[in-house]
């Protein structure tokens, strides 16, 4: 694997496809290291027999992209000039990334988040109470919430555990876009991801995701492999 920036803030790694197509990956808070205390590349067993190009992107920080943002935009911006189209990937604090980049990033088609936050600005999200000694540490807010200067014609596919989501979910349905998807997964908490890893099901909903599959076929290729979803309008 590549590295194409590594500092204090951020780490982006690269490794070669063959198609022309990218993947996105954004790691999530709770993506560590091997006793090291940096967050991981996020999805790289899962995307390790992909032709696509990957990168894959670590806020080192964990400051949710407001003290990365910028870099980010710069240094993938003048990468994917290289490849056809790209989608975004990524879990919790990554699933945020996902969704927000998606429409920062040149030929960006779809987001793919799972546990994204709509937002853990105090001002937005008063009731979330994780993660509050990294929050604390956010002095401005570049990115306040994951819809900020949003694409209104961008795919997002949004997965849901039907536990400890639901505020999230519910700040989502809140300010919805127009091609926004959302699946919330039965029996599951902040684990989606690792749960359809597990069903074997991340590929071919990844694969979904690259063909810009509606959401009705998708919860029905879940159903088929006996996972049970809900109606996300029911959450509260």
């Amino acid at each position: 694997m590549q590295i194409i920036i590594s500092n204090d803030r951020l780490l982006i790694a690269y490794r070669a496809g063959t198609s022309e197509r990218a993947i996105i990956s954004f790691s999530g808070i709770g993506a560590f290291r091997d006793g090291g205390g940096l967050p991981r590349e996020e999805f790289v067993q899962t995307l390790s027999g992909d032709d696509d190009h990957q990168y894959f992107v670590i806020d080192k920080i964990r400051s949710w992209y407001n003290s990365t943002s910028e870099e980010i935009v710069d240094v993938l911006g003048r990468e994917l000039l290289n490849h056809s189209s790209c989608i975004t990937l990524g879990n919790s604090m990554g699933g945020f990334g996902a969704v927000y980049f998606a429409s920062q990033l040149p030929g960006c088609k779809a987001a793919l988040a799972f546990g994204p936050q709509f937002s853990v600005n105090p001002d937005i999200a008063p009731r979330e109470r994780r993660w509050l000694d990294w929050r604390a540490a956010i002095d401005q807010w570049k990115v306040p919430h994951a819809f900020t200067a949003a694409n209104t014609g961008m795919r997002f596919y949004l997965f849901f555990g039907d536990a400890s989501d639901r505020y999230q979910a519910k700040l989502y349905r809140s300010n919805p876009m127009p091609k926004m998807a959302m699946i919330v997964v039965a029996g599951q908490k902040h684990n989606t991801a690792s749960y359809l890893r597990d069903q074997a099901m991340l590929v071919p909903v990844i694969h979904a995701v690259w063909h810009g599959m509606d959401v009705e076929p998708l919860r029905m290729l879940l159903h088929k492999a006996g996972i049970e979803t809900l109606d996300s309008n029911s959450q509260g």
